[in-house]
């Protein structure tokens, strides 16, 4: 069974189009991870405090939640 998207991965998704940025440029503004490993977070396979902050900070999104 396919696993649902979070909140939070909808709203990292939506704010990247907005944007037009790409896993490759988000990893670039936020610190140069690795793509693999941005996609990982943004997708809740892992979890990462301080990538998350990173992100939401960048995007300006205001929470996280871990669905």
């Amino acid at each position: 069974m396919k696993k649902k998207a979070s909140a939070w991965t909808k709203e990292v998704k939506k704010a990247m189009i907005d944007r037009d940025l790409d896993l490759r440029a988000l990893c670039s503004a936020i610190g140069g991870y690795t793509r693999e490993y941005i996609s990982a977070v943004v997708n809740q396979r892992v979890y990462s405090p301080d990538v998350i902050n990173k992100i939401n900070t960048y995007l300006q999104i205001d929470e996280y939640t871990e669905e």
